[in-house]
């Protein structure tokens, strides 16, 4: 009875002693997810006439019609302080400008 009481209580330290590992590996997880911030989506109703976005995240971004000029297109929300960023140029046929601002971009005509 002694040795089968003892042997559970060394499973029941050993499963302890690995949900405190996965306690740990959990608080840096959300660590390294709070310094990322919530994922950003494009702003439908500050997007230029020219520009569509693309999928139910609205994650991407495409140019359609061969219209020149600035055209621009906001996100949602204020980026975090640890900004992260991916771009994917698929076709570029006439140049490609990229800014982050608080405000009108430059004042341009035609920027939202």
């Amino acid at each position: 009875m002694n040795q089968l009481k003892g042997e559970l209580i060394a499973k029941m330290e050993e499963c302890q002693k690995q949900q405190q590992q996965n306690i740990v590996e959990l608080q840096k997880t959300v660590a390294v997810l709070s310094e990322i911030g919530p994922i950003n989506r494009w702003d439908s109703a500050a997007c230029h006439p020219s520009l569509a976005l693309i999928g139910p995240e609205q994650l991407i971004v495409q140019r359609n019609g061969e219209e020149e000029g600035w055209i621009s297109v906001r996100a949602e929300k204020a980026m975090s302080k640890t900004p992260y960023f991916e771009v994917t140029i698929v076709e570029d046929k006439s140049g490609i400008y990229w800014a982050c601002d608080q405000k009108n971009a430059i004042g341009r005509p035609g920027w939202t």
